[in-house]
């Protein structure tokens, strides 16, 4: 990128920080810059929706954000941002920053425990569901991947409806091509192959989120999950054949809660359906966990895939009573479970591109949302993509939409 460059510290993650000159600071700035996501989110539409500009806009004002109270705030938005854009660098060095712990040293027995795959564990179960809840962190992209890994075999099962807790758009039909505003996470390619998974399988796309302002209500989060829930009665009711995969944001899939009552607990009480609810967000790889019991349970099962724990009666074992299961994965240097059932293809560049923007796009189609992202490094001279067997092109471009190579490619099997 001209007139950028990086100044990077390699300690245990490597931080790197692009210095813009004066010209492009100014197109940094934006009215809602006290509210980082506003901020970046308004760069982001501002800039044609290039995955690269929102990014370095935020790194440019880790200082101010600092300054003014809202750090935490600023590091869950760069996490959002750099999952976006697939920064794996500034994704793990945000991570360490904002979740600065150590690890506790508690010692857990496996004897009388057990795993068995995820997948085939949670198809199993939901032949007798009528709704299962999927929780995730919104900057974890892989939970979405897995999920989309589940559609033909909920499809197989008479399951018809997923509903997006982060979609606006409530009219997705077949065949339907995504564009940007259908909803801020759906801009993330994992989420956006899922959704045309699901449109492809032939499932009805729902959104559920309020979109009524909590005004006078004392506790905006209840009246949130509240209106939540009956969105989600709504399809049961205009549908008596509806069986539904519910994906949320972190706790409103709990069923038991110490002070907000969520989604899930008024979801019930609505219909007196209780949903089968999995966790995604508990057991995981996060570099800087201090829940031992994660690390101890890898270490002991070498688990490859999201995994679940059953005791030697091959019941669920119950890490948290909130809900029915929490799904175990495997640590970060054990993803390959991404790549089953995929075609690789070897990209080989020929240049070195430091902090460009690496984009795949399906030829067949004129969906705007890439099917896949990564920010190169100098050190990325050869690129594997586990994709679909398809027709696509890729770009590599700067923050300012510059293009430094365009190519087609197929892959087949």
């Amino acid at each position: 990128m001209r007139a950028i460059y990086l100044i990077c510290s390699f300690v245990f993650f490597v931080g790197c920080k692009p210095i813009l000159n004066d010209n492009q600071k100014e197109l940094c700035f934006s009215e809602k810059k006290e509210n980082p996501h506003a901020f970046a989110n308004t760069i982001f539409k501002e800039s044609e929706y290039n995955y690269l500009k929102p990014l370095n806009c935020l790194l440019l004002n880790e200082d101010y954000y600092r300054e003014i109270d809202a750090i935490d705030f600023y590091y869950q938005t760069l996490l959002t941002f750099s999952s976006f854009a697939n920064d794996s660098l500034v994704y793990f060095d945000t991570y360490s920053k904002r979740f600065k712990s150590e690890r506790k040293n508690n010692q857990y027995k496996f004897d009388t425990l057990k795993i068995i795959d995820g997948k085939i564990f949670i198809i199993n179960k939901a032949k007798n569901e009528r709704v299962i809840m999927f929780n995730e962190q919104h900057y974890r992209t892989n939970q979405r991947f897995f999920l989309k890994s589940l559609l033909q075999d909920f499809k197989e099962l008479g399951y018809n409806y997923l509903a997006l807790e982060a979609a606006d758009n409530t009219n997705f039909r077949e065949n339907y091509i995504l564009n940007h505003e259908e909803g801020f996470y759906l801009n993330e390619p994992n989420f956006a192959n899922l959704v045309a998974e699901a449109l492809k399988l032939g499932f009805k796309i729902k959104s559920y989120e309020s979109n009524i302002s909590c005004v006078e209500s004392k506790n905006c989060y209840n009246f949130r999950d509240s209106i939540q829930a009956l969105n989600l009665n709504k399809i049961l009711k205009d549908d008596k054949e509806a069986k539904i995969i519910v994906l949320a944001g972190g706790s409103h899939i709990y069923e038991k809660s110490s002070r907000n009552k969520n989604m899930a607990q008024y979801f019930r009480e609505l219909t007196g359906i209780n949903p089968f609810t999995v966790d995604q967000i508990s057991l995981v790889d996060n570099c800087t966990n201090n829940n031992s019991f994660y690390y101890q349970a890898n270490s002991n099962f070498d688990i490859k895939s999201p995994s679940v724990i059953l005791t030697e009666d091959d019941s669920i074992y119950e890490y948290d009573n909130r809900v029915d299961l929490s799904l175990i994965y495997p640590l970060n240097n054990q993803q390959n479970w991404m790549f089953e059932d995929k075609s690789v293809v070897e990209i080989k560049l020929k240049k070195q591109y430091n902090r460009l923007v690496f984009q795949v796009f399906n030829r067949k189609n004129s969906q705007k949302i890439p099917v896949f992202n990564k920010v190169l490094y100098s050190t990325d001279s050869t690129l594997k993509l586990y994709l679909e067997q398809g027709e696509y092109f890729y770009v590599v471009k700067d923050e300012n939409d510059k293009i430094f190579i365009k190519k087609n490619f197929k892959i087949h099997h």
